[in-house]
């Protein structure tokens, strides 16, 4: 819900999801909402994340495929070999987002939005 920056929050994107739910419960179906990651990013590999985290940290996301930072769809292509992208969490760039989420004040203590 911020993948313009952080603090910019998409308050019509919120509003839909609230409809969609609210559409649901109109018709007697229970919706679970799970706001979770793979691979932190769609940029790293995965899903979840908006780009401007990795940005913010100095990674280049339009060239991360290239560099071998990541393995992704966007670059790889098409057929994308089946369960291809767990293989990111071994790459250079979900393990430096996920060291900097869970331990930036130890490895990283100058680093602040």
């Amino acid at each position: 819900v911020e993948h313009k920056g952080p603090g910019l929050y998409d308050f019509e994107y919120l509003e839909y999801i609230k409809q969609v739910v609210k559409k649901a419960g109109d018709y007697g179906i229970s919706v679970w909402i799970d706001p979770h990651q793979d691979v932190w990013s769609r940029w790293s590999g995965g899903d979840g994340a908006p780009s401007w985290t990795l940005d913010l940290v100095g990674f280049n996301t339009s060239r991360i495929y290239e560099s071998g930072a990541a393995i992704t769809h966007q670059g790889y292509g098409d057929p994308y070999p089946r369960m291809m992208w767990p293989s990111n969490h071994q790459r250079l760039a979900t393990g430096t987002m996920f060291t900097l989420f869970f331990a930036g004040r130890k490895y990283a203590p100058n680093m602040t939005l």
